[in-house]
């Protein structure tokens, strides 16, 4: 890296065996370090403000709402429903139960997906289906309101 190339070929004779062709190992380490050079020079020129211009904005937006869907979706809480759920007062069968029908309906989902997918463009159905979760955690929220009692359990 700091272009003392003989002293670098001496400490690698002196790492490796004597007899090593050590030229095409240093040649190839000049070579890295070169690049690595150019890759630091270039990575100069570019900001973070890069990243919300041009074709970069479109994949920031993309990566970003990619990050962003599992936790409009709900997942962290599906991922964690018999936890959750055993925490309202439910039963350990209607937890069991609840869990399973929504493993069926996601199931059932994924399904229904590949299929929609091949007749509609995707965007429709990204904003379709967080319409739904909307509405069914503004639902839950609703519920939540309510005493505890079976029926706002349910």
């Amino acid at each position: 890296m700091k272009g003392d190339n003989e002293k670098a070929e001496r400490m690698l004779r002196r790492l490796r065996n004597p007899r090593a062709n050590t030229r095409a190992q240093l040649a190839q380490m000049v070579a890295t370090a070169e690049a690595e050079r150019q890759a630091r020079a270039e990575s100069k020129e570019v900001s973070f403000i890069d990243c919300f211009r041009g074709t970069n904005w479109r994949r920031t937006r993309a990566m970003l709402v990619m990050n962003y869907m599992p936790q409009v979706i709900g997942a962290n809480l599906s991922a964690n429903a018999p936890y959750f759920l055993s925490q309202t007062g439910m039963s350990g069968d209607k937890v069991i139960t609840l869990v399973q029908i929504g493993v069926s309906f996601g199931v059932a989902s994924a399904i229904l997906n590949l299929v929609l997918m091949t007749k509609f463009f995707y965007r429709h159905l990204i904003i379709s289906g967080v319409a739904l979760c909307a509405i069914l955690f503004l639902i839950m929220g609703v519920a939540g309101c309510f005493p505890r009692n079976i029926e706002a359990l349910w």
